[in-house]
């Protein structure tokens, strides 16, 4: 590790002789900031120098009572712009030359606006983040991206922000679930396909806000869903005109990858197209996904995905969305897992070959009527079929360790091999219809939504296990042989009604009414016919694994509430009832058992506007939570004979009550923000596992209900400007504390888990040609049982990475990431750790720099493998799979785009 400081100090020496070498003569801009009407001194107006043909300023500062003093190093024509709080910001233009040794002088007299504040700083354009209410917007410009970065590069930068390895958003620990484009659908739930193909610099703001259903926009109030919600606003000269990007590729090892995007906006009609196919873990789309070393083997995708947008005429507006997904991987994966079972513990060893190849279409369409200024109709329906084929090998070994202290008592308890083989096919469809209702008298308003859904899969499935049984003297105790054919068949069907209305008791205060009814149906069979080798055929019926089973669940739930929009205070006070009704029926025993439940839980919301620019939450949600067929289902799943899992009929239905904190905060003088959220949860009658241990250390396990279940949470991040405004930083810190109980061996075990952690974000961009990007996370974890307080483990998690790319002469950029991670020792298991660098150089050719002949090369120090970690209420795993080997892939790769008074990156 201590290579990393030297190389970061390098980077560093290397920007300022960039800078010192590009600089000419200083030229001075002085000037004065006044109010047009009273000509005070404006002290604390933000000032910039823009170079008419970039999109990023040279320098930024704060006014002071004698004005300002800007420096610039090279002649040419530049913008100067001012902003102030409650100001319409002004510009002017500056032009020097080699002539002008002596100081430039400029004076503003800026105007008050009438518009909304926040309107005024979103067009300003220099603050990085703004906060109004519940909603948190990120300026794009604040935020320096490379060119032909896409979105998912600009997101990695916003503090608070994350994307994991497989391009999953989340936001404070919140999923990202929705995507709007100007504030409207267009990509109707299709996150990645946004992220990962619109460009960076087509983005003006970025706004993240609590996700709502159809019925909370209509009346404004708050019906959580739990996830996130991000509006990507265009700059105004982007909202109209045509991009794209078209590359392919080819290198060693028969390595290829090809595709490309064209997009075009328009207003009321826009389209996105997009398709790819590559053999190389999708690291390459025209640029390297740079997100460090993949946890899926290898694989070869092809995918195809259209969007679509059209205002058919004044009242009706249709969006399309399709798309086709096809992928062939192989993984090699060894993994550790130890499973604490009160005085003893197995140790399990595992070797996995596995290949799987998956086939899946997505057509969703959704039409908006607006039938007159009051009423609107949506309509939305999907359809999704799938298909896949997969098969994998697992050797497994198996240690008992029994006693405390040391020497511990231990010996080979188990092994045995199993191939499990599977064809599956389906398909899922919805169906939602959503009505909108305003009426004349303000805040009075009527919602009505219906939604159908079904879902239907088959499987035929084979399995084949040997498992060998050993007593603690190394005699064989027990020999399982099982070779097995099956087929199955699961579908389930989902009707619900949604009714709400609004009376307004003041222009300010509102009281809601709603009901909610939803029933839906599951059904599952199994059959299962184990090998005769009188016959050679797979005929005889197997009882244990086979089964025909029948659930249904009603859900009703009523509310009312109290609702206030004060200048200064939103809050909502109300009460809900649920009653949920369950219905099992095991057709092939002919038992049937039914259960109802009643919970009565508040309704409670409240957004404090503190001062301008920052706003704190208080909120509490309750919802309940069905088993799902699987765990009802009295049917053992054999697919791991080292760990066999049994569904419970009796099963009661959860629920969880939640409470949440924000606070969200912007100094407007220092840019610099904050966030914190801070959440807490208990479950009533959570659903867990309860493990018993078989012969030869085979786990057995069974979902029960359980209470006392609870978890904490909190994470907070502060983002700041750098030094001269040439970049953004952050630092997060999160912790986290579940409470879990369950069942080992027929006793009560306790599982506290702590994870605690911080993350640091530096978004440096030194020079116009020099980007680097850092990004340390540090993690403790650390888990606590109340059987036996030996096998309590902790381990340090790290994971650091840097990157940069920087212009050379001849039109020519380098550029490099190196991620290094490690995950330490955990109990019995050794640490382990990776490091893993990607390169990349390419020539800019053409007229205007579109063309670019590229050369990437990946994994340059050949890791072989890649470590995960996973931890359970009564276990630790790592394991490692296999790596594409170093690659380089040599491409030709066109960008295109046209926009009304706008220009390509780069030119």
């Amino acid at each position: 590790m201590h290579f990393r400081v030297p190389l970061l100090i390098l980077l560093v020496m290397l920007s300022q002789a960039v800078r010192a070498q590009t600089r000419g003569t200083t030229h001075y801009i002085r000037g004065s900031v006044r109010d047009s009407i009273s000509e005070a001194v404006m002290e604390e107006a933000t000032i910039s120098c823009w170079p008419l043909k970039s999109d990023h300023p040279v320098h930024t500062l704060r006014s002071n009572k004698n004005g300002f003093l800007l420096r610039v190093y090279q002649t040419g024509h530049y913008r100067i712009i001012a902003t102030y709080l409650g100001y319409i910001p002004d510009t002017l233009s500056v032009t020097i030359t080699e002539k002008d040794t002596t100081e430039v002088f400029v004076n503003f007299r800026m105007q008050r606006s009438s518009k909304p504040l926040m309107e005024v700083i979103v067009k300003a354009n220099i603050p990085p983040v703004i906060v109004k209410s519940d909603t948190i917007g990120f300026n794009a410009g604040a935020y320096p991206t490379r060119p032909y970065a896409t979105v998912e590069d600009l997101l990695k930068k916003l503090p608070g922000i994350s994307v994991d390895k497989d391009g999953n958003v989340t936001m404070q620990g919140k999923k990202i679930d929705k995507i709007l484009v100007d504030g409207k659908e267009f990509f109707l739930g299709d996150i990645k396909t946004a992220t990962q193909n619109l460009p960076a610099e087509i983005v003006a703001q970025v706004e993240a806000f609590d996700s709502q259903t159809e019925q909370g926009k209509l009346t404004g109030i708050r019906d959580n869903t739990g996830g996130k919600t991000l509006n990507i606003k265009l700059k105004k000269d982007r909202k109209s005109g045509y991009f794209g990007k078209l590359y392919a590729g080819g290198g060693n090892d028969n390595s290829y990858a090809a595709g490309g995007t064209a997009a075009s906006l328009g207003g009321d009609r826009n389209l996105f197209i997009n398709g790819e196919t590559n053999n190389i873990n999708n690291q390459f789309n025209g640029t390297e996904n740079n997100i460090g070393p993949t946890s899926s083997g290898i694989q070869t995708l092809t995918n195809v995905n259209l969007n679509y947008r059209d205002k058919l005429s004044k009242k009706i507006t249709a969006i399309v969305n399709g798309g086709l997904y096809r992928s062939h991987g192989s993984q090699v994966q060894s993994s550790n897992r130890q499973t604490f079972l009160g005085d003893s513990s197995l140790i399990e060893n595992r070797l996995s070959n596995s290949s799987n190849l998956s086939t899946a279409g997505r057509i969703d369409v959704r039409l908006e009527y607006q039938i007159d200024s009051n009423r609107m109709l949506n309509v939305q329906s999907n359809w999704n079929p799938q298909s896949g084929d997969n098969s994998s090998v697992d050797t497994v070994g198996i240690v008992t360790q029994q006693g405390q202290g040391d020497p511990v008592k231990s010996w080979r308890s188990s092994q045995g091999q199993t191939r499990n083989t599977s064809h599956v096919s389906g398909y899922s469809y919805t169906n939602n219809v959503d009505f909108r209702q305003r009426f004349q008298k303000k805040g009075r308003t009527f919602y009505m939504g219906l939604n159908q859904s079904s879902r239907r899969q088959d499987q035929t499935a084979g399995l084949y296990s040997l498992v060998n049984a050993f007593d603690s003297l190394g005699n064989l105790s027990q020999h399982t042989l099982r070779d097995q054919r099956s087929t199955q068949t699961s579908d389930g069907d989902n009707y619900a009604l949604r009714l709400s209305y609004t009376e307004p008791l003041s222009p300010r205060h509102i009281l809601d009414f709603g009901y909610r009814i939803s029933s839906s149906t599951s059904h599952n069979d199994k059959q299962s016919f184990d090998y005769d080798s009188t016959t050679g055929r797979w005929d005889i019926p197997d009882t244990l694994t086979s089964n025909r089973f029948f659930n249904r669940t009603t859900v009703q739930n009523f509310h009312a509430g109290f609702n206030a929009d004060d200048p200064k205070f939103r809050y909502q006070l109300g009460l809900a009832v649920q009653l949920t009704d369950l219905d099992n029926q095991n057709y092939t025993i002919k038992a049937h058992i039914v259960q109802h439940f009643t919970n009565w839980f508040p309704r409670a919301n409240l957004i404090w506007t503190l001062v301008q620019g920052r706003t704190m939450r208080f909120g509490y949600s309750g919802y309940s939570q069905t088993p799902s067929i699987d765990q009802l289902q009295p049917l053992p799943d054999l697919t791991n004979p080292f760990l066999v899992k049994v569904g419970n009929p009796d099963l009661r239905q959860s629920f969880q009550h939640n409470m949440e904190v924000e606070f969200n905060s912007f100094n407007t003088k220092s840019l610099q923000n904050w966030q914190l959220n801070f959440q807490g949860g208990f479950t009533q009658d959570a659903i867990t596992a309860s493990t018993v241990l078989l012969g030869g250390g085979v786990q057995q396990l069974k979902y029960v209900n359980i209470s006392g279940n609870y978890n904490l949470s909190s994470n907070l991040t502060y983002g700041f400007p750098l030094w001269a405004r040439q970049g953004n930083g952050s630092i997060g810190l999160h912790g986290q504390f579940n409470h879990q109980n369950g069942f080992l061996n027929g006793q009560r075990n306790n599982t506290d888990a702590t994870y605690t952690g911080a993350i640091f974000k530096l978004n440096y961009r030194p020079s116009e040609k020099l980007f680097v990007d850092v990004n340390a996370v540090l993690d403790y974890n650390a888990n606590a049982y109340s059987l036996n307080k030996d096998q309590n483990t902790r381990t340090w998690i790290q994971n650091y990475t840097l990157s940069f790319s920087y212009q050379l002469p001849l039109t020519i950029t380098a550029s490099s990431f190196y991620n290094w991670q490690q995950t330490g020792s955990q109990g019995s298991l050794p640490a382990r750790a990776i490091s893993y660098w990607n390169a990349a150089a390419y020539k800019s050719i053409f007229r205007n720099h579109s063309g670019q002949v590229r050369l990437s090369v990946f994994n340059i120090l050949n890791g072989a493998s890649n470590v995960s970690q996973g931890i359970g209420p009564n276990y630790i795993e790592t394991s490692r799979s296999n790596l594409i080997g170093r690659l380089w892939l040599l491409s030709m790769v066109w960008n295109f785009r046209k926009f009304p008074g706008g220009k390509p990156p780069g030119s």
